[in-house]
């Protein structure tokens, strides 16, 4: 389950950055350099990462950019969800996020322009707008 895991974390790295060495990724996920290393040639092997031998780099392939894409049209009616956001903080002037509820935590998913822009780190139920108006709607 851990490697599982690992693999998920592995590709969200990727969805902020271009390309990056495995000492890089090993460093900002925190993980040990020898399974990294083995990790990212797992997803080379899948398909999911390319890698750059000149460079030594890793970055994400055109089939890691489908992994969502079956949620997305079972949740989203198969739009684009980053400009949705991006459309709807345009007409409201105001940030939009989409946003999981785990007990007690309101956990960003989506946001206008993501990836591009960082999403907000979870926080607790009462200190997201998104928390209180979930709040609000259970007390109905």
């Amino acid at each position: 389950m851990k490697s599982g895991a690992r693999a998920l974390e592995v590709m969200e790295f990727f969805a902020d950055a271009r390309e990056a060495s495995v000492m890089e990724v090993a460093r900002s996920l925190g993980y040990p350099q020898s399974s990294t290393s083995q990790l990212l040639q797992s997803l080379v092997s899948q398909d999911y990462l390319r890698y750059e031998p000149q460079r030594r780099t890793y970055r994400a392939s055109a089939r890691a950019g489908l992994l969502g894409a079956a949620l997305s049209e079972r949740v989203f009616g198969g739009a684009n969800v980053a400009a949705l956001l991006d459309e709807i903080a345009r007409c409201e002037n105001r940030r939009a996020h989409v946003c999981d509820f785990t007990p007690g935590r309101v956990d960003y998913v989506a946001g206008p322009s993501w990836p591009a822009q960082p999403l907000p780190p979870s926080a607790p139920m009462h200190d997201a707008a998104a928390g209180r108006l979930h709040l609000s709607r259970l007390c109905e």
